[in-house]
């Protein structure tokens, strides 16, 4: 059970990494079929601009496996992402 609850709190995690960062507009999480998923949507897709989204994750949470997706739009994430984290 805790180690769920450690797992639950992955994206959140990586939303605290991200508070400063400007150009992230939210951070969604959820389990989908036994895999952590975190959905960031930022302002500007460069990979200048991704890549600290990447590397708090590996800050945070070196050893656990979060899958993180980026998109500059909010409707590409799917339905039931609804953890809102930031």
């Amino acid at each position: 059970m805790a180690q769920d609850s450690n797992a639950r709190a992955a994206p959140r995690r990586v939303a605290g990494a991200l508070q400063g960062n400007d150009n992230v507009d939210s951070v969604l999480g959820d389990k989908q079929d036994g895999q952590w998923d975190a959905w960031v949507v930022v302002r500007d897709r460069s990979w200048a601009t991704e890549h600290p989204v990447f590397q708090a994750h590996v800050d945070v949470d070196p050893d656990f496996y979060l899958t993180v997706h980026v998109t500059d739009r909010p409707e590409r994430v799917p339905p039931g992402r609804a953890a809102r984290h930031r």
